[in-house]
């Protein structure tokens, strides 16, 4: 199994909640080395690119 099968299946709801986050337009990542932060922005980026897909365009995305 790959690591980006096994990425979903370990994140926690309260990670899951920042990922998905509509409400704020800018969010600040803290932890302990280990707990996922990097993850997690990754993750967020392509959700927001995802959901933005239509109004972006790649001259906005540098």
């Amino acid at each position: 199994m790959s690591t980006q099968t096994l990425l979903p299946a370990t994140i926690q709801r309260d990670q899951n909640a920042i990922i998905h986050n509509d409400h704020a337009q800018a969010l600040i990542l803290q932890g302990a080395a280990g707990s996922g932060k990097t993850s997690i922005a990754l993750h967020r980026i392509a959700y927001l690119l995802y959901k933005n897909i239509r109004t972006t365009s790649s001259p906005a995305i540098s």
